[in-house]
């Protein structure tokens, strides 16, 4: 008589399929050239704008984008940075 036994052995459950990642929603983009200051730095603006246009170009289903330079209406304030942070980790 042999010692070995036949087993069943039952397939290994497939993995979940992962759900579709739905992509980037929001972009905060921050540009600080300190116009008219010491400390004054360039580039900074161009930096900001220029990752606005990759993004709008590499992630078209973003919807909502915020800029805020030293150009723009609305400028880079702690008060207004930190109410696009919080703007963009809320909804």
């Amino acid at each position: 008589m042999s010692s070995f036994q036949s087993y069943r052995v039952s397939p290994k459950p497939k993995p979940a399929a992962p759900k579709p990642v739905k992509g980037l929603k929001r972009a905060l983009l921050i540009g600080i050239n300190y116009i008219g200051t010491p400390y004054a730095l360039a580039g900074c603006i161009n930096d900001a704008v220029n990752m606005s246009a990759q993004l709008r170009t590499f992630f078209p289903m973003c919807s909502e984008y915020r800029l805020l330079t030293d150009n723009t209406p609305l400028k880079p304030t702690r008060k207004n940075i930190l109410d696009s942070i919080n703007w963009l980790v809320t909804g």
